[in-house]
């Protein structure tokens, strides 16, 4: 604008005085000067040096100014319009080079939004997405994105765009079978690179919500062979933000030593499921009791309950058993919250009288007509004013309007009724929605409930939450040091790191230790987080001599030990390992090397039947299985304190005094 401005003014001033100067040096010329002409004269010679269409006085400086703002401003032009034009086709070449700070995002959904939201403003963006239509894709342009519209599956796509030269690629599509294709392409043209083979391997991120389709990508082939396995990050979105609410609330919303958790769950779905298996295994406290559930399932959902309780015998008692005990799925006999007990007992059994068979006392229950049933308020009232029992609702059913409107309605039901309870609401979608429903009880003061919404993308969807590295180092540590606990010859460098293990059971047993660490920390009232974010906190890290003094209490560390057992024995029970009695020629404690050498020998053969001698009450083991436990408490408090990082090699943590949650 500045420059075809100038070029106007300056060609104007000189066509003018070009003219003048013409007039006045004819002698001939008669008539008065018509200066009204020259001006109009002047201007349409000006606007022939816009369009290049006149060639200007070289002795006429003004002109030949003019001349040159045109030229620039010609220039000027046709860059633009060529990175306009052709501006995804250059970068994206400019980006192929290996050795370019970018990342590849397959797919601008829910997930992909946030990610690139996050990495958008420290990274080169390269977005692969089909839809030209997707509203994301005028922010991706405002952030300088590069947008390809296409398809993920297209290896030839991921070439052309240097996928296995970037640093990062997201895998976030919203499809199973389109992210299994793309990262197996992928890893072919990683194996395939030519002259940079032998660069950096890139990080992959993979949503994957079919577990067992995440399990065979993992143990591929090509994955294994091209590198991408030590990289590689499988995480579910859905799943994620089931881990947000177990392990961020719950620590604070736990019982007390006196209580029983009881869960109610509105919804079996997809998500209602996998809160429940998840509240299994990792809801453990140090009330050191089963916690009982109330499963209210859609009419629609009674063959998935079925199928359900047929494909994980072991995690509540036998459904006819407990009819029969005239149990309404509400209430629980007392003695059935002990782990030691069996007065209630699953369809798979146990031998063994002593042995631990099943994990939570739970109940499925159809769904009353609405949220306003009398019978159902009349339940929830009473599990309120249970001073044993310590009651927490979790609403998953089917989308964000259906929860936040049974939420809403739960509110005004609950106001009327004086129910006191917490209320954990899943609207993964509409963040706006989740606002209005967390504003219901936030700022009331006069209500004894409140309304949490959870799973939005902004805490389930961001990079900390798909890489979890605090929980995967932990989980890393755990596992060395148990490796080397079983085999005193074996060295740190012999041990293959978890992210490469072929054996699935061992991989998450070790990621679940790691994830109840949150609960096993409540208990000592502490919390860890990065060093960075205590200090923005102002939050105090623990000093080492505190540290040790956490430690070393006895009774603090027989609790954790025993919640650790406990969340132990529902890990396996849910994978549906089996009870097995020791031969009474074995002595799996015995310092003999040849009964050493026999243990360790039948003890692989029981793995391989997926079978364990220790599904007993705690205060049953032998002080050399509880060991373990006792290890892993003082493991866990090392690794969250920060004061050894030289040993776990990990990002600067410390451990602060647990506050409570607004």
């Amino acid at each position: 604008m500045v420059l075809s401005l100038c070029t106007f003014i300056f060609g104007t001033i000189g066509a003018y005085i070009a003219a003048n100067e013409k007039l006045a040096s004819d002698p001939e010329a008669k008539t008065p000067v018509d200066w009204f002409s020259i001006v109009e004269h002047a201007g349409y010679q000006a606007i022939q040096i816009l369009t290049f269409d006149n060639a200007p006085d070289v002795d006429n400086k003004s002109l030949l100014f003019a001349a040159d703002c045109a030229i620039v401003m010609a220039i000027i032009i046709a860059i633009e319009l060529l990175r306009q034009l052709f501006r995804d086709t250059l970068l994206t070449l400019w980006y192929r080079w290996p050795y370019s700070k970018r990342i590849v995002i397959c797919g601008l959904g829910r997930i992909g939004r946030q990610v690139m939201e996050e990495r958008g403003e420290s990274h080169w963006l390269i977005i692969i997405e089909p839809d030209p239509e997707n509203s994301a894709l005028e922010r991706a342009r405002e952030l300088g994105a590069i947008i390809v519209c296409g398809d993920a599956r297209s290896q030839k796509l991921l070439r052309w765009v240097g996928a296995h030269h970037v640093e990062e690629v997201y895998f976030v599509t919203g499809n199973d079978e389109v992210n299994a294709e793309a990262i197996l392409d992928l890893a072919e043209s990683v194996k395939t690179r030519g002259w940079c083979k032998n660069g950096p391997v890139p990080k992959c991120y993979l949503q994957m919500s079919n577990g067992s389709l995440a399990q065979m990508i993992r143990q591929d082939d090509a994955i294994k062979s091209s590198g991408i396995q030590s990289k590689l990050v499988l995480f579910d979105a859905m799943q994620n933000a089931v881990d947000e609410l177990v392990t961020r609330f719950l620590p604070e919303y736990r019982p007390k030593e006196n209580q029983v958790a009881h869960f109610v769950i509105w919804g079996f779905g997809v998500m209602g499921r996998r809160m429940i298996l998840t509240l299994a295994e990792l809801g453990h406290f140090e009330n050191l009791k089963r916690s009982r559930m109330t499963i209210l399932y859609a009419p629609e959902d009674k063959q998935r309950v079925e199928e359900f309780r047929a494909e994980y015998p072991h995690f509540a008692p036998d459904l006819t058993e407990s009819q029969n005990k005239e149990i309404d799925g509400w209430n629980f006999p007392k003695e059935s919250d002990d782990w030691g007990s069996q007065h209630l007992r699953p369809t798979r059994r146990f031998d063994d009288p002593d042995a631990v068979e099943y994990v939570v006392n739970a109940a499925f229950i159809p769904q009353p007509p609405s949220c306003n049933d009398a019978a159902f308020n009349e339940h929830l009232a009473e599990l309120s004013s249970n001073k044993d029992m310590y009651p927490i609702m979790i609403v998953c059913s089917g989308n964000d309007q259906d929860n936040a409107t049974l939420a809403e309605g739960l509110h005004r039901s609950f106001h009327q009724r004086q129910i006191e309870l917490p209320v954990f609401v899943w609207i993964p979608v509409q963040p706006r929605l989740a606002q209005l429903i967390e504003s219901l009880t936030a700022q009331t003061a006069d209500v004894g409930h409140r309304l949490v919404p959870f799973g939005q993308a902004r805490d389930c969807c961001t990079i900390d939450a798909i890489d979890r590295p605090l929980r995967n180092g932990l989980a890393e540590a755990i596992y060395t040091a148990y490796e080397l606990l079983y085999d005193e010859n074996k060295k740190k460098s012999d041990i293959t790191p978890l992210n490469e293990v072929t054996d699935f059971d061992t991989y998450w047993s070790n990621v679940s230790a790691a994830s109840h660490a949150p609960f096993k920390l409540a208990v000592l009232g502490l919390e860890v987080m990065t060093v960075e974010d205590a200090e923005k906190q102002n939050r105090k890290p623990l000093s080492v001599k505190e540290v040790k003094e956490f430690e070393n209490s006895l009774k603090l560390r027989e609790t954790i030990s025993a919640m650790e057992h406990h969340r132990w024995m529902a890990e396996r029970l849910l994978r549906n390992w089996q009870h097995e009695a020791i031969p009474e020629d074995l002595d799996p404690y015995s310092d003999d090397q040849a009964m050493k050498s026999r243990w360790n020998q039948y003890r692989k053969e029981m793995t391989s039947r997926r079978a364990r001698h220790v599904f007993i009450p705690y205060e049953q083991l032998n002080p050399n299985e509880d060991i373990k436990d006792k290890n892993q408490v003082a493991l866990t408090l090392k690794y969250c304190s920060g004061h050894y990082t030289e040993k776990f090699s990990l990002t600067p943590l410390c451990l602060v005094r647990r506050q409570p949650q607004n």
